[in-house]
């Protein structure tokens, strides 16, 4: 993250938007641009930004320990057939 200097041991939260595509979750883009499925390209914040994100979202925004989210995730693969 640009400008955010962090400690090795402080720990990371992914932000959730409640909506989902299929039955997959949603997760904040990089500085809240837009949305993904794929955690590869999720915001990794702070616990402070994590708080002031969803402080003003409550009904729409969950933070997540990055850590519990990585270790329960599932990996998909998409298969695109050629056009």
């Amino acid at each position: 993250m640009i400008g955010v200097t962090m400690s090795a041991q402080e720990p990371m939260y992914y932000i959730q938007n409640k909506g989902f595509v299929g039955n997959s979750l949603l997760w904040w883009r990089e500085n809240g641009n837009g949305y993904t499925c794929n955690l590869n390209e999720a915001w990794k914040v702070t616990k402070e930004k994590a708080q002031q994100i969803c402080k003003t979202r409550p009904a729409e925004d969950i933070p997540h320990l990055v850590s519990f989210v990585d270790a329960h995730a599932q990996r998909h693969v998409v298969f695109l057939p050629k056009q």
